[in-house]
């Protein structure tokens, strides 16, 4: 009976996402300080601390320390469970593991992601039962806002695919994320059934082709409806996305 449900939700959805709405729309991601973020309890803490974290030191306190990502012991480290990066004007923004808060993955560790220079933000995860949280964090000020999942970055990394396929959630949209702009613009991308009847379902590989154009593509979790699209090709034109039919 469970089966049964789960994959009459699979059959509706696809057809709800079509009825969404074709027009595109744009708005300002809204950041919030770290001091009151506190969704999914992820708790953070910004300081004022102009001399950056001492490795030598804190491992000769027998304290474990390793870059967060390659190329970046300077900007971003893993202080034993906690997340440490450095903020404009001499502070440093601290996110703290819980391991007392179990999720689907263990216990809640926040993983970095990526360092996007261009715009100067920092992406984290931290996990949540059924879900997936993303942090987009401003290294200008230390600001953060929650995006879902994180971006896949266009080559010159102005730009960015917000996707995630998940069928036990219901497939969402993606969303352009601009990130030229500050903050960045978050504008709506409309359903691929604008274009053709058959691609009311994306496929779940997307992949920038170049600054302007986005493919999606791989097998999908479901049975493949007769006559759907092999792969969609999403284009960026002044700024605006629209489907190559």
């Amino acid at each position: 009976m469970r089966r049964n449900a789960i994959w009459l939700r699979l059959l509706f959805l696809p057809l709800l996402w079509a009825a969404v709405p074709s027009a595109v729309s744009a708005q300002a991601l809204k950041f919030e300080e770290p001091s009151d973020w506190r969704i999914f309890r992820s708790p953070m803490l910004l300081i004022q601390q102009s001399n950056w974290v001492d490795i030598t030191y804190v491992r000769g306190m027998g304290v474990k320390v390793e870059a967060a990502g390659p190329g970046l012991a300077d900007r971003a480290l893993r202080v034993d469970s906690t997340l440490v990066l450095r903020i404009d004007g001499g502070r440093i923004l601290h996110i703290f593991d819980l391991p007392d808060l179990i999720t689907e993955d263990g216990a809640l560790q926040h993983r970095f992601e990526a360092w996007l220079p261009e715009s100067r933000h920092y992406v984290v995860t931290a996990p949540c039962i059924h879900c997936r949280v993303t942090y987009l964090i401003d290294a200008r000020d230390g600001r953060v806002a929650n995006i879902g999942v994180p971006p896949i970055v266009s080559p010159s990394s102005r730009l960015g695919i917000l996707w995630q396929q998940n069928f036990m959630d219901g497939p969402y949209g993606p969303t352009l994320i601009d990130l030229r702009s500050s903050p960045p613009t978050l504008i709506s991308i409309p359903p691929a059934s604008t274009c053709n009847a058959q691609t009311f379902l994306l496929r779940p590989t997307a992949t920038w082709l170049d600054d302007s154009r986005i493919e999606f593509t791989g097998a999908l979790a479901m049975p493949t409806p007769k006559g759907f699209a092999e792969k969609q090709i999403l284009r960026i034109i002044d700024g605006k996305p629209v489907w190559e039919c």
